[in-house]
């Protein structure tokens, strides 16, 4: 396929702009994929050609004229006087009155159609010849351009097509700097990227009739507030509240005193770790079936936290985790939708990729910082959850949880999602002194641990299949 014949095709009528790219066809290399490009470059010049052929005034006038005296409206005289006046090689034949009968109508009409077409295609030529050079310059740009940030969004992201064209803008003098460091990161945490593979994921095989769950003793009258009812054992940490007994001691003498608060800032002190147990929950039989029958992967909404308590080495995880389930959700065809909170939130449907990257690209540049409230963002998330596309997702909630306490009824409005719908939520805290689920609305979580004087990063055995 060659361009002049893919516009020879578009515009049968521009022979002279067909000719003219034929001509310089070859004096570029295109890029891989000639007919894909052609294709491209052909509807671009399409849309120029087309956008250049908005009626003038004294267009729309003659279209006026014209359509009247076919249609046998307004005296002959006058439109033959404004043929004239027009078009001079009308002078000689209709300078002079002539009958107003059908027969000089139609044969005033017949000519004036075929000056006009003489007419704009002279004038089309002569607007080509002064423009061509400047907007052939300027395709050949942005074909390059398109080409460079194909091949970044390959390279990063996706081998699929996301659909940019010659004629959008959405790609143009993209940054593609803060993508690429977030892909840095992730290729450094493999980790990272089996979390985003186990989102979504039915581990039944298909070959295996579903069987129900076993069954579950009921569920309690009254949903425990979360707070510290049992105490699973002794962890590092600097809270005050739950300090061992022997760390207090520190604190009687002034020799101690000074590796009590080296300690502290350190994260190093000896700890209860407290946690209180989820209510059991009753799960609804029927769903269960259902989605154990789909055997598919389904969407996946990513909260993540951008308070300033997640900046430095969380804020690259959070970003790189990203980076992660858009890779997966693109490869895989799967809706993805981010919600970033802090101190308030912000969403971004990434299903769309080629109309959301470049606000993507300018939300892995920025800083985190501000404070956090987790509440509104789950609240999002429940409202995007009764949408169409997302009505299946799973929910990952990426953040250190120093988070306020969760309201009681939005977490049962998260227990009833889970309950009604199976939908499942997902926790990957990032933090130098990780929680147990004190929030109690998590299925799973995992722990991305970054104390600096312990192995960093997500354990192995916790990346198994989900149940």
């Amino acid at each position: 396929m060659t361009l002049t014949e893919e516009l020879g095709r578009a515009l049968p009528d521009r022979p002279y702009l067909t000719k003219w790219f034929g001509h310089r066809e070859a004096l570029l290399p295109w890029p891989a994929d000639r007919d894909r490009w052609v294709r491209r470059t052909a509807r671009a010049v399409v849309a120029w050609s087309q956008a250049r052929d908005e009626a003038t005034p004294l267009d729309r006038q003659e279209l006026t004229r014209l359509g009247a005296l076919e249609r046998g409206e307004g005296p002959l005289a006058e439109a033959a006087a404004f043929a004239v006046a027009l078009y001079p090689e009308a002078a000689q034949g209709w300078s002079s009155p002539r009958p107003d009968d059908a027969d000089h109508r139609r044969a005033l009409a017949k000519a004036w159609a075929q000056w006009r077409t003489q007419r704009l295609s002279g004038q089309r030529q002569r607007a080509d010849a002064a423009d061509l050079p400047g907007f052939h310059q300027a395709l050949w740009t942005r074909v390059q351009k398109l080409a460079d940030a194909e091949a970044a969004v390959r390279s990063l992201l996706t081998d699929r097509d996301i659909g940019w064209d010659l004629e959008q803008g959405d790609w143009d003098d993209l940054d593609f700097r803060p993508l690429e460091a977030a892909a840095a990161v992730l290729e450094r945490e493999p980790a990272l990227r089996r979390i985003a593979e186990l989102l979504g994921r039915d581990y039944r095989a298909k070959s295996q009739p579903p069987q129900p769950p076993p069954p579950l003793p009921p569920r309690p009258d009254s949903d425990p507030e979360p707070g510290r009812t049992e105490i699973k054992g002794i962890r590092f940490g600097r809270d005050w509240t739950s300090l061992v007994s022997s760390e207090a001691a520190l604190l009687a003498f002034p020799e101690t005193e000074i590796l009590f608060f080296r300690k502290t800032a350190e994260s190093e002190l000896l700890v209860w770790d407290h946690f209180t147990a989820a209510p059991p929950r009753v799960k609804d039989l029927h769903r269960n079936l259902e989605r154990q029958k789909r055997n598919d992967r389904g969407p996946v909404i990513v909260a993540l936290d951008t308070s300033g308590s997640m900046r430095g080495k969380p804020e690259e995880v959070a970003k790189a985790i990203v980076v992660a389930l858009l890779r997966v959700c693109l490869e895989e065809g799967r809706p993805c939708y981010l919600i970033n909170f802090s101190s308030q939130f912000r969403c971004l449907d990434l299903s769309q990729v080629s109309t959301a990257l470049p606000e993507l690209l300018r939300f892995l540049e920025f800083s985190f910082h501000g404070g956090t409230d987790l509440s509104p963002a789950l609240r999002e998330a429940l409202r995007v959850l009764e949408e169409g596309s997302f009505r299946e997702a799973d929910v990952l909630i990426v953040s250190d949880f120093a988070v306020p306490k969760i309201p009681g009824a939005l977490r049962n409005a998260i227990r009833g999602q889970q309950e009604s719908r199976g939908t499942r939520f997902y926790s990957l805290t990032v933090s130098v002194r990780p929680l147990n689920d004190f929030l109690n609305i998590f299925d799973a979580g995992w722990v991305y641990n970054i104390h600096p004087y312990q192995t960093n990063g997500v354990a192995p055995e916790s990346l198994e299949p989900l149940g």
